[in-house]
């Protein structure tokens, strides 16, 4: 676990990395725009959580099967060459998300700045 991570408060931290897991199999293509919004403007808990969901909002518009693939390259011509993906690409069995996609925005973005 990185510093930054070890820093960050275990929920917030748990919850973003749920949420991004699914949207590194699912794509953003099924959330509404404002939740993306809300998750633009979201205070993500690890320097890694932001790179990850910019690369996500950057492809947002290619199938979920290509994610994988366009994911690390997406990172590292934005400059971000060292994200550990494989905690992203958790096998579906793994990591279903324990709440829904809804619930899972509205707890990182219902809390205070």
């Amino acid at each position: 676990m990185s510093s930054s991570e070890a820093s960050a408060e275990p929920l917030l931290f748990s919850t973003e990395l749920e949420l991004l897991q699914y949207f590194c199999r699912s794509g953003l293509r099924s959330i509404s725009p404002d939740d993306i919004r809300a998750l633009s403007a979201h205070s993500w808990a690890a320097p890694d959580h932001q790179i990850v969901f910019d690369a996500l909002f950057r492809l947002a518009n290619i199938p979920p099967a290509a994610l994988r693939h366009q994911l690390p390259a997406e990172a590292t011509r934005m400059g971000f060459p060292d994200v550990a993906w494989e905690k992203y690409f958790t096998p579906a069995t793994e990591c279903e998300p324990s709440r829904t996609t809804t619930e899972l925005i509205a707890a990182l973005t219902a809390r205070p700045k």
